[in-house]
Parts: C-alpha cells; structure tokens; sequence
C-alpha cells in the first residue's frame, strides 16, 4: 500500500514492524489496523504501509477463508475459497 492510498483511506500508522522481503533483507515498515471486507465477510487487518504497489498477501486471503493457487507454468495465480 502506498503512503498516498494510505492518506486516502485515513490510515494512521500505530507503530513499525520490523519486514522480511523477498530479497532477504530486513526493513521498518509501519502498519495500521483496517477494517477489510470481502463478500460480506468483514475482519480488522494489519496493513503494511510502504512505498510500492498494493499488495494482498496469504495471511489476509486465509482471514477470509481464501487460498491463492500458484500456477507458474500458465502465469496464473488462482483464488479459490476454502469450504470445510
């Protein structure tokens, strides 16, 4: 999420927490609580605040009982929710 969006939404960043990124490197980002809804499910979410695209990763989709299919041959990245 980028500091604009950020501004945008009336995010206000609470503290920093220490990332790990896919290069392995270890940077501050600070993070603010959303209330996030998808199809009528609504949860609080800690949103990472940086300054690059927005991005909606693993631990976000499984609040909403989702799980994202990697399919590296097709170039495709497939949602699909989790029915027990």
């Amino acid at each position: 999420m980028t500091y604009e969006i950020a501004r945008n939404l009336n995010l206000n960043p609470q503290a920093v927490m220490q990332t790990k990124m896919a290069d392995g490197s270890i940077i501050d980002m600070p993070y603010a609580v959303a209330l996030a809804s998808m199809e009528g499910v609504h949860h609080y979410v800690e949103v990472m605040i940086g300054d690059g695209d927005a991005l909606a990763g693993i631990k976000f989709l499984s609040q909403f009982d989702y799980r994202a299919i990697i399919d590296c041959k097709n170039k495709k990245v497939i949602l699909e929710r989790v029915v027990d």
